[in-house]
């Protein structure tokens, strides 16, 4: 079937409640791989770096490299013997396999954005709720150099949206240009003149490995995996700077995020506001942190939770200077959890618990608290207070 490609921000806006209308075409950038409540089933989270008013409905994504935010999120549901197919265009791409399949048997949520899967599909449009939620077919790998003029140009725009995210670019870029059977992808000749000759040597295909933890399938007769506190990575260190670099606490001011991170990281007992959204957790599967006690006692343990300003968005190059890492204690993300009343499997809390809180902007109560490092150690950082 021929069918007109198109970006997300131009598909037309379903009225009728699941049922399916109209069918459009587009290339998209695969982000995760979420669990369903069918066995047979899971979602695929696509974006083209724009939005469309029906668009959302998900948490926004949020990696080392990458930060894409709710509404630039597309829900496709699938089969899950797809993923066998995806393992074949990979292969055929780059000459490798991931076994996305195999891994997805471990694992409610599988990223897959340091993988380049650059998809044409066909979409039958509907409406689930309030949210978009197309049927996808037809999935097959860009071939750039095939591609028509009108195709090409939306190709090179989402290229453009890639080469944004800096980190991200310098992950992909050996893969882009494989993707793209080009010495140097066209639409990011220009990042890559700004870039360091060290940092274009190879990258690793992932920097973050494929998480495989055990679950919890349903909240009952589980345990909860470890997860080593000792151990989180980006916790806020204690601070180094000098003294005229430290700004006098206020705690009459609302404190911009990076305003905040130039106080001093010692214990004062203050309460500090600070402006800004929950864009993330670490870490995002909450199967490492939720789930019952052989005692059958629920527990969550401590989770951070990653907090930008206000008007971060999917161009922003999100690092340490720009956000904050609040530890946060499990009994107070289970307190949120049972005044929400949100029930279900740790993916499914990940969910709910993302849709009430990530990327709503306003005013936080933060205070500096210490945590244990290994077995000698304690670190000052950032905490709801």
């Amino acid at each position: 079937m021929n069918v007109q490609v198109s970006k997300v921000e131009k598909f037309p806006h379903i009225v009728k409640f699941d049922e399916i209308e109209a069918k459009v075409s587009a290339y998209v950038l695969a982000l995760r791989i979420v669990k369903t409540k069918s066995d047979n089933m899971v979602c695929l989270h696509v974006t083209d770096f724009t939005s469309h008013p029906q668009t959302g409905g998900v948490s926004s994504f949020h990696s080392r490299d990458l930060y894409v935010p709710s509404d630039q999120i597309l829900v496709l549901p699938f089969h899950k013997d797809s993923l066998g197919k995806f393992d074949s265009m990979v292969e055929e791409t780059y000459g490798m396999s991931y076994n996305f399949l195999e891994k997805f048997k471990y694992s409610e949520y599988l990223e897959v954005h340091d993988k380049l899967l650059v998809l044409k599909m066909n979409l039958q449009l509907r409406r689930y709720s309030s949210y978009l939620e197309p049927y996808s077919y037809d999935h097959e790998m860009v071939e750039y150099n095939r591609l028509i003029k009108h195709d090409k140009s939306i190709v090179d725009d989402l290229f453009k949206n890639i080469e944004k995210h800096t980190a991200y670019y310098k992950l992909i870029r050996p893969l882009a240009k494989k993707l793209l059977q080009v010495d140097e992808p066209s639409a990011l000749s220009e990042v890559t003149k700004t870039i360091p000759e060290e940092d274009q040597k190879p990258v690793p295909q992932s920097t973050t490995p494929d998480k495989d933890p055990k679950v919890v399938p349903e909240i009952k007769k589980s345990t909860v995996p470890d997860y080593d506190q000792s151990v989180v990575p980006d916790i806020e260190q204690i601070d180094t700077k000098d003294d005229d670099e430290i700004s006098t606490p206020d705690i009459n001011k609302e404190y911009t995020v990076k305003e905040i991170k130039k106080q001093k990281m010692n214990i004062d007992d203050l309460e500090y506001c600070v402006k800004g959204k929950i864009i993330g957790f670490n870490p995002d599967d909450w199967g490492q942190i939720a789930g019952e006690t052989t005692d059958n006692e629920f527990v969550v343990k401590d989770v951070e939770w990653i907090l930008a300003d206000p008007e971060a968005d999917g161009n922003a190059t999100l690092n340490s200077n720009n956000t904050i890492n609040l530890l946060v204690k499990g009994e107070e993300t289970l307190k949120i959890i049972e005044k929400l009343q949100i029930r279900g499997t740790p993916a499914e809390l990940r969910r709910k618990f993302g849709k009430k809180v990530l990327d709503k902007s306003g005013k936080f109560k933060l205070k500096k608290v210490t945590k244990p490092v290994g077995k000698k150690y304690k670190m000052v950082v950032w905490s709801l207070a």
